[in-house]
């Protein structure tokens, strides 16, 4: 397919732009150029699912092959999305740029300053994320048991519903770690923004995400991060600078990097700074230019994940 001038226009709209499936049973418009943006790409996501939700994903990925198929240009979230997309979809290098995702800066740095005011009574890992088996949240708590000597004040809050709940909390209750871990399933807003001004350190060992715009929003309210080195997270998240990073589904590894962090509270301080200012990178305004920067772009470019 040959690439036009995506801005140029051909018809009553300047473009189409679908978010995964969307608009994927409207009809060719060839007189306007069509862009899918692709948040995750399912066909990924469900090599690390099983049952219902992994059958759910490969339906939704037909539909995806579908609709990147006829668009002039797809846009991912990461570098790794873009490799992943491309075996799956078997999309044209020619057709696929990389657009970071945006956020919105103002609710984060108000957590930031509510916790400078305030001062939490023990220390507290937080995890947020919807319950499924890539998310890996069985090795962050199984992390916690091998942390409860060292640490006995030590509380993990971990946010968010889904399939594994269920288990996550069986595994619980089987490694004795009530009530310093606790699964509060599906909150509200106002629960998720408390959790973020309480905590002194953000946790999630995924073993595949798209872009993983939580660690943003974590490194926006001044948390340094722990995450597994996986999927598109060592694009988000710098090793070393914003946080640390360790093997996937390695409980011993997660157990290190936090008792390391909780042991050095200045590092914890670098850290929190340097994830402000990487998040600043990704306000909206940057990345909604960028967006249509790379999707006129003519010519391919090489990928790039910061909006810098």
């Amino acid at each position: 397919m040959a690439l036009p001038s995506l801005l140029e226009r051909r018809g009553p709209w300047d473009l189409i732009v679908g978010f995964d499936v969307d608009g994927v049973f409207l009809p060719n418009q060839e007189a306007c150029p069509l862009v899918v943006s692709l948040k995750g790409v399912a066909a990924d996501e469900a090599r690390f699912e099983t049952g219902a939700h992994r059958a759910l994903l490969h339906t939704l990925a037909r539909f995806e092959a579908r609709n990147v198929a006829r668009a002039h240009r797809v846009v991912v979230p990461s570098r790794y999305s873009a490799q992943v997309a491309a075996k799956h979809y078997r999309i044209p290098s020619a057709r696929l740029t990389v657009v970071p995702e945006g956020l919105k800066l103002g609710p984060w740095r108000a957590i930031r300053e509510e916790r400078a005011r305030t001062q939490s009574p023990s220390p507290t890992l937080l995890s947020v994320a919807r319950q499924y088996p890539r998310k890996d949240t069985a090795t962050l708590i199984r992390a916690m048991a091998r942390l409860e000597g060292q640490w006995p004040q030590l509380h993990l809050r971990v946010l968010g519903g889904g399939p594994e709940l269920s288990r996550l909390r069986r595994l619980v209750q089987e490694l004795g770690l009530e009530p310093r871990v606790t699964l509060e399933g599906p909150v509200p807003d106002a629960t998720i923004r408390e959790a973020f001004r309480e905590a002194q350190i953000f946790v999630l060992p995924s073993k595949q995400e798209g872009f993983g715009i939580v660690f943003l929003e974590a490194m926006a309210a001044g948390l340094p991060v722990i995450a597994a080195r996986a999927g598109a997270t060592p694009e988000v998240v710098r090793d070393g600078e914003t946080g640390i990073l360790v093997p996937p589904g390695d409980p011993d590894a997660l157990a290190q990097a936090i008792q390391h962090l909780l042991e050095t509270p200045n590092k914890r301080r670098a850290m929190a700074r340097a994830g402000i200012q990487r998040s600043a990178q990704y306000e909206p305004s940057r990345v909604a230019r960028l967006f249509l920067q790379r999707i006129h772009a003519p010519v391919p470019h090489a990928p790039e994940q910061d909006p810098a």
